[in-house]
């Protein structure tokens, strides 16, 4: 309907999961599952999540879902059936965009109900980490079919995620400078748009890692600019500080850059690209444990993310076992990381130096034309100590010695 697209965000219904097991005494779990549902996503600063009150008037009512969405003013319903037989409970759920009359997501999760309380905390989290990954792969979908013309506010903040997420996945540079204009253009006309500003700030930001065709230090300085703004526009979005954290890991600012990090998972701790994201940046402050952890997490509650945000994750664990100096979990890692984003140079480095602490040489020309090809400068600019991506001298070191090591001469 048009309501639903003029909204600036997603906007989702939980409806009440309903009880399959002819057990009344079961009601109390679902409504709970459902009651924890909508609270832990009402949390994702992305998404409009109806409230509790008007979902919960569509209980035992045999509506067409398409039609509570109208009522409701939604694009997606999460619907829930969960039978309870013998101390084993089964959930059923599935994710229903309105717009396409399609279901995006279902899954099935089978639990022993040993501990009721635990359960419904493990499945809570379990579905919540997935409905917030597959609602933007199915707006990034949605965002290819629009028109070029006439667009609202988000809907050219879409089209910008578009060329973002195609940027990360093929190193084309020229993917995050469009992406840069289109969010300037959703914030010319509507400069609050969290949306814009998120991704206006994660393209420079790539665009630095790249070591783009101009100055990455003023890419740096965009960045942070735009972060602060988003922060003072939306102090409550924890990927404002993570936006802000990527921008002080990258300037080596890794004590500022840590409190922005736990100030967004405090803000939410079940995004699951935050984060993959805030593992890198643990990885490269030394915390190499709590970014283990983190990475670990996000896979736990984001099996299935759609690649991008899960190669950052891979290479926070690349990052984390190379500081620590086991180099062949490092190799592995990036290895992984790499499958999944193909053009990322960071990834490929750490790969060419373990390869080369591991008197592996058996790969080492073809990775070093393949960083060569998509970003000249990267490598040369680490052996330069214009980037130092550790915190720890002695992490910095272990990354020149792998270079120097694969064969790249030592700067001047």
């Amino acid at each position: 309907s048009d309501a639903r697209r003029n909204q600036s965000k997603p906007s989702i219904a939980i409806l009440p999961f309903s009880n399959s097991s002819g057990d009344p005494e079961q009601d109390s779990f679902c409504d709970g599952v459902t009651d924890d549902i909508t609270t832990l996503l009402s949390q994702f600063s992305d998404l409009f999540v109806i409230a509790r009150n008007s979902s919960f008037s569509f209980q035992h009512s045999d509506i067409d879902p398409d039609r509570i969405a109208d009522d409701l003013g939604v694009r997606y319903i999460l619907e829930g059936r969960i039978r309870h037989a013998d101390r084993r409970i089964r959930v059923n759920v599935q994710l229903l965009d309105t717009d396409s009359s399609q279901y995006i997501w279902s899954e099935r999760y089978d639990r022993e109900s040993d501990n009721i309380f635990a359960l419904q905390d493990e499945i809570t989290l379990a579905i919540v980490g997935n409905i917030a990954p597959q609602i933007e792969i199915a707006e990034i979908d949605r965002a290819r079919r629009l028109p070029s013309s006439s667009l609202s506010s988000y809907e050219l903040s879409l089209k910008a995620m578009v060329l973002f997420h195609d940027g990360a996945k093929n190193g084309e540079l020229g993917n995050f400078k469009r992406a840069i204009e289109l969010a300037r253009e959703a914030l010319a006309i509507d400069p609050r748009n969290s949306h814009a500003l998120w991704i206006e700030a994660y393209s420079h930001i790539y665009l630095n890692i790249y070591r783009a065709d101009h100055d990455p230090r003023q890419d740096i300085e965009y960045a942070t600019e735009i972060a602060e703004s988003f922060i003072q526009i939306d102090s409550a979005n924890p990927k404002a500080y993570i936006a802000r954290a990527l921008t002080f890991t990258l300037i080596g600012e890794h004590d500022a850059a840590i409190a922005d990090y736990y100030k967004a998972l405090e803000l939410n701790p079940n995004i699951a690209s935050n984060l993959f994201l805030i593992a890198w940046g643990e990885s490269l402050a030394g915390l190499t444990q709590e970014a283990r952890r983190h990475a670990e997490r996000a896979l736990r509650l984001s099996p299935r993310d759609d690649g991008n945000w899960l190669g950052e994750g891979y290479l926070a664990l690349t990052q984390a076992c190379f500081a620590e100096g086991d180099f062949v979990a490092a190799r592995k890692w990036a290895e992984t990381a790499i499958q999944v984003g193909m053009r990322a140079p960071m990834r490929r480095t750490f790969l060419i130096a373990s390869l080369a602490h591991l008197n592996d040489a058996s790969k080492l020309d073809r990775q070093k034309q393949a960083v060569e090809s998509i970003s000249p400068d990267f490598v040369p600019s680490l052996l330069r100590g214009d980037v130092r991506l550790f915190k720890l001298p002695e992490h910095n070191q272990l990354l020149i010695d792998g270079l120097l090591k694969a064969g790249y001469a030592p700067s001047d």
